[in-house]
């Protein structure tokens, strides 16, 4: 049995190709929050307000995620 990719129009698999990209992409976002939620919650039981454990917490994932891309 053919691909059914296979025989979409150049169109509609470029279409789904960019589908694919934006849920890769939501995927590697929800990782972040994740971690960062994470991270929140363990700063927040060391008794740090709320506020500034999810600063600190996003500042960190962000740095993380800055080493693993460069």
């Amino acid at each position: 049995m053919p691909d059914l990719i296979d025989e979409l129009p150049v169109k509609e698999k470029n279409y789904l190709f960019y589908i694919s990209q934006q849920l890769n992409d939501i995927k590697e976002i929800q990782g972040l929050c994740q971690r960062v939620l994470k991270r929140a919650k363990k700063l927040e039981n060391s008794g740090q307000p709320t506020k500034i454990c999810l600063v600190e917490a996003m500042n960190d994932a962000l740095k993380e995620e800055l080493s693993r891309k460069t």
